[in-house]
């Protein structure tokens, strides 16, 4: 599948466990615990820790994201 400009699809293919990071380049590396939707409207819930040692977890859309190098 390509990546069209604007569109919310992502080219990647996600499995859990996968590291990945936000397109942006910005934030941490996390981990994905869960996968929800199919597509379009595929949304990873992706866990990490954070500097002060937490355990923190949020949901993102898949277009957001890519795999970790």
């Amino acid at each position: 599948m390509n990546l069209k400009k604007g569109s919310l699809m992502s080219d990647e293919q996600f499995k859990l466990g996968d590291v990945v990071r936000h397109k942006s380049g910005t934030g941490p590396a996390m981990v994905v615990i869960e996968i929800k939707g199919e597509d379009e409207g595929m949304a990873l819930n992706c866990e990490w820790v954070d500097d002060f040692g937490e355990t923190q977890s949020r949901v993102y859309k898949a277009f957001a994201l890519r795999k970790s190098s």
